[in-house]
């Protein structure tokens, strides 16, 4: 299980259900993409920063923030 305790993101027009969403999708794409001995790590803080177009594609900012975070505790 990952579970993501607080995720703090600045996107216009982004309602606090739809970012609560976002974490929720973010962490199920992690279960997919991260071998299995991260599935049940707690992670203290991560600082993933991302810049996003003018046309916010939500399915490409999960995978983006998901390759994110999969890059950063592999290169831990």
């Amino acid at each position: 299980m990952i579970e993501i305790n607080e995720l703090v993101i600045s996107v216009p027009d982004l309602t606090p259900e739809r970012g609560e969403q976002l974490g929720q999708d973010v962490a199920r794409r992690l279960l997919d993409v991260l071998p299995q001995k991260y599935g049940n790590r707690i992670i203290d803080s991560l600082d993933v920063r991302l810049s996003v177009g003018s046309a916010l594609d939500y399915d490409q900012m999960v995978n983006d923030i998901s390759a994110q975070i999969r890059y950063q505790l592999l290169n831990q």
